[in-house]
């Protein structure tokens, strides 16, 4: 089975404890005033990672056909799922 690896965009996540400029800054993106606490990357269903070259986020790839997407022994290990952030 041949490896493919696909590019997911981390979610910003937004808490009162983050920093207006330090995220924002280390992207290369300016400021939108809000606060940036986090960013995630992974398919949590609160904030799943948008696959631009799919046209959908992360959970809904890996809810297609998890086997294709992670391997069968990932999937099967995992029951498809992929959820870290």
């Amino acid at each position: 089975m041949a490896t493919r690896v696909v590019a997911v965009e981390g979610v910003q996540r937004h808490y009162d404890w983050g920093s207006h400029t330090a995220i924002p800054e280390l992207l290369g993106r300016p400021s939108d005033g809000r606060r940036v606490a986090e960013i995630w990357f992974g398919a949590h269903p609160e904030a799943p990672s948008p696959v631009p070259s799919h046209g959908i986020a992360l959970d809904q790839l890996l809810a297609r056909d998890p086997q294709a997407a992670l391997g069968p022994s990932v999937a099967g290990r995992f029951g498809g799922g992929f959820r870290f952030c």
